[in-house]
């Protein structure tokens, strides 16, 4: 495992934030440089293609929740390490509005609305509002996932490069642009492109899979997304 995680991780232990939401931020810091080999122009246009029409159809995507199991292996364990949960997100008049849940192995959580947060252990009626340092954290983490909702071609295209597109898979693999925990992100979208079934960070002898299921869009949020 590389150096910088088990620091995060035992931060997060410390600061009471789940180690997924660690993960997340970790993504955006620094470690040591790879070379990567980048898809040719076809590709890249046909990856534009699909983000553009991802991004269109999500614009006007105004409430989403879902379930996820999210599985992280590592060489040194013999088995994943596993958890479960649900996100929501909203588009509300002061912002977007994004509640990221464990239910399994250990409640747990963060809220993200109105350009602040809360977050909380053992039950979403335990929410408190976050240190300083915590907020930074949180607002991170939530602007990392807001990212991956919005499929903003150019920003996307910005941060990472090409290794291949599928449009009857739904796939795409990329590249980070910059230094980053991971080597490569494959995303498969939902039927519909309006929301993502499947997300995976790998690099080296780690991976984590988010997979998505009981996706509802557009639909009205069941009441454990407004807690």
């Amino acid at each position: 495992m590389r150096r910088g995680l088990p620091m995060l991780f035992a931060d997060a232990v410390r600061h009471r934030v789940r180690f997924a939401a660690v993960l997340v931020l970790g993504f955006l810091l620094a470690s040591p440089a790879a070379a990567f080999a980048v898809g040719d122009a076809g590709q890249r246009e046909a990856a534009l293609a699909m983000l553009r029409e991802a991004a269109e159809r999500n614009s006007r995507t105004q409430t989403l929740s879902t379930d996820f199991v999210q599985k992280k292996t590592l060489a040194i364990l013999s088995m994943p390490l596993v958890s479960e949960g649900y996100m929501c997100f909203s588009r509300e008049a002061d912002g977007p509005r994004l509640l990221w849940a464990y239910t399994s192995p250990a409640p747990s959580g963060f809220l993200w609305e109105k350009g602040g947060g809360a977050l909380w252990q053992g039950g979403v009626s335990s929410r408190r509002a976050p240190s300083a340092r915590e907020a930074r954290l949180l607002e991170a983490v939530s602007r990392q996932i807001l990212f991956w909702l919005s499929f903003e071609p150019e920003s996307v295209l910005r941060a990472y490069a090409v290794e291949k597109a599928d449009a009857a898979a739904r796939e795409l693999v990329l590249l980070p642009r910059r230094p980053a925990f991971f080597e490569r992100v494959r995303l498969i979208f939902a039927p519909g492109m309006a929301s993502v079934a499947e997300l995976e960070f790998s690099g080296g002898d780690e991976a984590t899979v988010l997979s998505f299921s009981q996706t509802a869009v557009d639909a009205p949020l069941p009441p454990r997304c407004r807690p």
